[in-house]
């Protein structure tokens, strides 16, 4: 019985030591992007890009999950291209400590059914017709663009004030069922302060 035991504990052991068992994403373009670190076979990058509004930047956070179980995130402040001063503004790239919570949570920010469902969509999937342009305009608002990157594959979404493109616009050329969920992967994923 004892023997049973200290089997099972090492088993357990070696799985924590080599790292986490990350899923196997749905992505579909072959594009390349620039990222912080290299990924290896399997790991995994999600980019969660703040853009427009009032600021002078464009704030990027990069999750990086890695192989051997650890999670390393950046955070990255690009100006904004049309400014007229934007050579005297400066790109930053922080590396931001993540606390054993925060790296639990995004744990299962990845694992979460809500991340690999939308996955199956594009960025086509936003309108219910190819045919037809955006009818609302808002101007000074935030926009959100996602990437997943795995395997040198990706997945890339982009959306400018969802919130009031759901709540408020009537285009009736917008596909309000992934707007909702694409709302909710940005609570999901949107760093907390």
């Amino acid at each position: 019985m004892e023997k049973n035991i200290l089997i099972i504990l090492l088993l357990l052991i070696s799985c924590f030591l080599n790292g986490q068992n990350l899923p196997e994403l749905e992505l579909r373009e072959n594009k390349s992007i620039e990222i912080p670190e290299k990924l290896e076979s399997n790991e995994i990058a999600v980019i969660f890009e703040q853009y427009g509004g009032w600021s002078a930047y464009n704030n990027l956070t990069y999750y990086i999950f890695k192989n051997n179980g650890e999670i390393i995130a950046y955070r990255k402040q690009t100006p904004k291209s049309y400014l007229k001063k934007k050579k005297e503004l400066k790109e930053t790239l922080t590396e931001i400590k993540l606390t054993f919570e925060q790296k639990k949570e995004l744990k299962k920010n990845i694992e979460s059914e809500l991340t690999t469902d939308f996955l199956k969509y594009s960025q086509v999937s936003f309108k219910v017709s190819k045919k037809a342009n955006g009818q609302c305009m808002i101007t000074d608002a935030t926009g959100y663009k996602m990437t997943f990157i795995q395997d040198d594959k990706q997945n890339s979404y982009k959306y400018y004030a969802p919130n009031y493109h759901l709540n408020k616009c009537k285009d009736k050329n917008i596909n309000k069922s992934v707007l909702s969920k694409y709302l909710e992967l940005i609570k999901l994923w949107k760093p907390k302060k």
